[in-house]
């Protein structure tokens, strides 16, 4: 059976990082949920302090990411990698219920943690790196714990090593 291996966590967490790198040593198909989000880039978001709205969020997911990813495993025949923040577990269990229900699919989650310090540091990195910390911040408080069974991984060189066995 095919998964789709989804990296999801808080923003600036490294999902994207250890999503590229898994399905680059894996060979395997790179879907970046931001690369799909209507309207101006994440960047520009952060830049001019436009955060999406619940709605638009929902909308996103289910009308624009998932059918993405669902494309992907029609014409793929092959297991699938998506990076995506999915702050709520709502939307995650809808996303990963769509896919299973639809498809021959099952989403394997992979819940993307950074060490604090090295967090802040990576945030602060990033073009506009203070708007992207007060967004950070902002942000922080809606990420919830997952409830559905996943892997976490933390961020770390070592973790990153082990991603890409």
């Amino acid at each position: 059976m095919q998964q789709v291996f989804f990296f999801f966590g808080e923003a600036g967490a490294g999902k994207s990082y250890c999503a590229k790198r898994f399905a680059e040593r894996h060979k395997l198909p790179f879907i970046e949920g931001d690369d799909f989000i209507p309207g101006p880039s994440i960047d520009e978001r952060v830049k001019k302090f436009q955060i999406l709205k619940p709605a638009e969020i929902q909308n996103f997911i289910h009308n624009i990411l998932l059918p993405q990813v669902m494309s992907h495993t029609s014409l793929e025949g092959t297991d699938i990698v998506v990076s995506q923040a999915m702050y709520r577990n709502v939307d995650r269990i809808k996303f990963a219920d769509a896919i299973q229900e639809h498809t021959a699919y099952t989403v394997r989650w992979f819940l993307i943690k950074t060490p604090l310090l090295q967090h802040i540091k990576q945030i602060l990195s990033r073009r506009y790196g203070l708007r992207w910390f007060a967004f950070w911040l902002l942000n922080k408080p809606f990420f919830q714990k997952p409830v559905h069974h996943h892997i976490t991984v933390l961020n770390t060189k070592t973790a990153t090593n082990l991603l890409n066995k």
